[in-house]
Formats: C-alpha cells, structure tokens, sequence
C-alpha cells in the first residue's frame, strides 16, 4: 500500500554542505527525526543526521562539541584505509581469495584462471584487468554463497527467495522480509569459514527479523564458533577489497 503524498511529503530528507572549523560534514534533515546524531562513513565522509526545526547554528556548535571524537574515528578510518593493498594487478602482486593469498601471473590466456598458487591473469591493459578480476571475483562469489546456503538452509528450516549480491560498505550481508538475501560480493576473500558465519547469520534471519537472544542461539547452534569470525571480520574485514588500479 502506497502512503499519501502528504504522509510522504513528512518523511522527506534534505541534504546540503557545510563546514565547521577544518570538519566538512553533510548535513541531513529528516522531518520524522527527533535527536541530532553523528555518522562516519567508511570512505570518511562525515555526515550530521538533523530534525529539520534545528537550526544551521546549533548544528555547527554540535560539531564543534565532537570535534575530538570526529578526529580520532577519521584518524582510525584512515589507518584502516591506508592498510588496504594498493595494486596495479601484475606479475609479482599477490590477491586474496578464500582467506589464501595468490601470486600474480600474466598470460596470453583469455580467461583468470587458479591453480595451487596463482591467478593467473590476461596480458591486456591494467584498467581491462581489473575489470575482468571484478567480474571473476562475483561470479566466483556467487557460485560459492548459493553452494554454503545450499549446505545451511536444511539446518536454519528456512531456504532463502533468492540469493543476490551486494556492494555495501557498511554490512557484510542483509535478509529482506521477503526472504532475499544479500551477501557483500568481497566476501569470498575471507576463509571459508567466515562466509560460512555471515551466510548462516542471514539465514537465521528468516527465522528471527532481529538479533534477539532467539536468534543468537540459532546463530550459536549451527556455528558454535560464530564469534571467532566475528572477530576475523572486525580485525581484517577492512582488507577485503578490491581497489582501483593505482596511477
């Protein structure tokens, strides 16, 4: 069921620049908010979460409030993004890939193709390269996820509509109301183990929409050790990516 213009009309978001001192920040009203909030994106964009009846000058003495708390989660996001590999996709670089670590192999094949110790990649052009890693990283990806689901479902009672993946930055995963589930496609550099956790995590969503006790110990029942991934994820999840090639 549609809402009517006018209730839509209540929700809408407004967004716009502003700066505090050396903080750029965006700031977004939203009608239905009631409380100001701070939120950092994982690329570092600073973001003001606002009701629309407080005014630009409460909001930059808000700012000014938590410039030490903006400061050290920006040094931190910093740090975690300087860690991530930068690479050019050539011989002697080394990828990720099922929480192993492959060499870099150019050839004059014209499929990537593994074998014990490398990827083996086509000779053309770095920018065609990565494009080509990209496509092979989500249809291995793909491939995999449906497999651990295939595996996982019978013990949750609960097969998934439908299997997609996902670019989030800020998830590893989600599960709809209508039983879809995503899976952050950077995901199948991470041990087999890992995925495992996060396929099983969404799953049990289908029996639990919440993260409840109830569903912790459906969690618990099917990955007993669900909390040694969890830890793997927030130590050297930041890692899984693939950037662009550097210039």
């Amino acid at each position: 069921m549609r809402p009517e213009s006018r209730s839509f009309a209540r929700n809408l978001e407004t967004s716009h620049a502003l700066s505090s001192g050396r903080i750029d920040f965006i700031l977004k009203r939203r009608t239905t908010r009631r409380t100001v909030a701070l939120k950092i994106t994982p690329d570092g964009q600073v973001v003001v979460l606002a009701p629309d009846t407080v005014g630009d000058q409460a909001i930059l003495r808000f700012v000014q409030e938590h410039h030490s708390w903006i400061d050290e989660r920006l040094r931190h996001i910093t740090e975690r993004l300087d860690s991530i590999p930068r690479r050019r996709y050539e011989t002697g670089e080394t990828l990720p890939y099922l929480g192993r670590s492959y060499s870099i192999s150019l050839g004059n094949q014209r499929d990537i193709a593994l074998d014990n110790n490398s990827i083996r990649l086509p000779d053309v052009s770095i920018d065609r390269r990565y494009t080509a890693l990209i496509r092979w990283y989500k249809t291995r990806a793909l491939d995999i996820f449906s497999d651990r689901i295939l595996l996982y479902q019978s013990r949750v009672g609960h097969p998934p509509s439908d299997i997609k993946l996902s670019t989030a930055r800020t998830r590893w995963g989600a599960c709809t109301s209508r039983g879809v589930v995503s899976l952050r496609w950077t995901l199948i550099m991470a041990p087999i183990t890992v995925i495992d956790y996060v396929v099983i995590h969404e799953l049990c969503h289908l029996v639990h929409m919440n993260h409840s006790r109830a569903f912790w110990k459906l969690v618990k029942s099917i990955c007993p050790d669900f909390k040694v991934a969890v830890e793997w994820l927030r130590m050297y999840g930041h890692q899984l990516d693939l950037l662009r090639p550097e210039d």
